[in-house]
């Protein structure tokens, strides 16, 4: 089936363009780090508190892709924009969790990759 017939066929007659989420990830980031679920996600790293780094299991075409956070407390959760030493490449991308009291270890973070 075409994108076209696709989109052609959504409940509201929608004609605007359809991006996927390319990744995903859930985790605990208190205490041993837990993913709890994820697609497309190899691995998650423990940086330093409430900072992370998310390795994808096949990579993007380019690092120029959407990164969505979210954390337990609905607080401040970012990407590499907000913080100049994070990294971001078509393998991998860093994002934190912080507060005006600073960097904090959420009991939720939420990630998804669009592209």
């Amino acid at each position: 089936m075409s994108l076209a017939r696709n989109i052609a066929n959504l409940p509201n007659g929608d004609d605007a363009p359809l991006f996927g989420c390319r990744a995903l990830i859930n985790f605990n980031g208190t205490g041993t780090i837990a993913i709890r679920d994820s697609a497309n996600v190899t691995s998650l790293s423990d940086n330093a508190t409430g900072k992370y780094t998310i390795t994808f299991d096949k990579a993007m075409k380019d690092a120029n892709y959407v990164v969505v956070c979210g954390n337990t407390y609905n607080r401040m959760a970012h990407t590499q924009q907000n913080d100049s030493s994070y990294t971001r490449s078509t393998t991998q991308c860093q994002v934190g969790s912080n507060s005006s009291g600073g960097y904090f270890d959420p009991p939720y973070m939420e990630i998804s990759i669009f592209q």
